[in-house]
């Protein structure tokens, strides 16, 4: 069962986040995410310091690269193009996986899935809800719509999409909303589609939890800092699981 830590890019001294670093691989996480975002200063984003930001983790576990949009969750306002350019140049270092969300440009999208394909990166396409958990109806519509606007922009690719994962995130607003994510993990994830579901918020703890006995690919833990309403620690989540196995 994979757990993945988030780490916020809050600075380029490649100095401190080497230290961050070190102690997260201690903890033992399947998988370390590096949320870019979060840096303080956008120019600071540049091509050697994201290489060595990557040289930081090596070989020794995979890493999802993400600049979350803002109206996702993502901590930086900036034009779509500058946000593109940067995704454009994280693809193009080859981490193991980049997370885009579905409803971006579609333009966007197809240079992006040719050039993630291209350099054997797999994509998270993913979708955030920050004020609720739609019906299982209303996910299931959302998944066929992104379906059909994914088979219309690699139509013509002359090579195959690499694998892709879907995430879908939500609000908890009642502690029921984490059927949802639970259901979806279940009933639509297997070997060749993977998934990502669970519920964010103080009612959704259950599900950041029982995603990964539900089939999820993956779950988020933290280790100081969280990127996510009440995320929880990898600890903590290692533990739980530890007495339910």
């Amino acid at each position: 069962m994979n757990i993945c830590i988030p780490v916020p890019v809050v600075t380029n001294e490649i100095h401190q986040l080497n230290k961050k670093i070190d102690e997260i691989l201690k903890l033992g996480p399947n998988i370390i995410e590096f949320r870019l975002d979060y840096i303080k200063d956008i120019e600071s984003l540049t091509l050697n310091f994201l290489k060595e930001l990557l040289n930081l983790i090596g070989v020794k576990i995979p890493v999802i690269l993400t600049f979350r949009k803002f109206s996702e969750g993502g901590k930086l306002d900036i034009i779509d193009k500058k946000r593109f350019d940067i995704i454009n140049q994280v693809i193009n270092l080859s981490p193991t996986y980049v997370d885009i969300e579905m409803d971006n440009d579609d333009e966007f999208l197809q240079n992006a899935i040719k050039k993630a394909s291209n350099k054997n990166v797999k994509i998270i396409f993913s979708y955030h809800n920050f004020d609720k958990t739609p019906d299982y109806e209303t996910v299931i519509e959302i998944l066929s719509k992104f379906k059909a606007k994914f088979d219309k922009l690699t139509v013509n690719l002359e090579k195959s999409p690499s694998n892709y994962l879907i995430k879908l995130i939500f609000y908890a607003k009642n502690f029921e909303d984490n059927i949802i994510p639970l259901r979806i993990c279940r009933e639509l994830g297997t070997e060749n589609q993977k998934i990502i579901s669970f519920c964010m918020g103080e009612l959704g703890i259950l599900s950041r939890i029982f995603c990964l006995k539900a089939g999820s690919y993956l779950t988020y833990g933290s280790y100081k800092e969280q990127t996510a309403p009440r995320q929880i620690s990898i600890i903590t989540i290692r533990e739980i699981l530890k007495y339910i196995s």
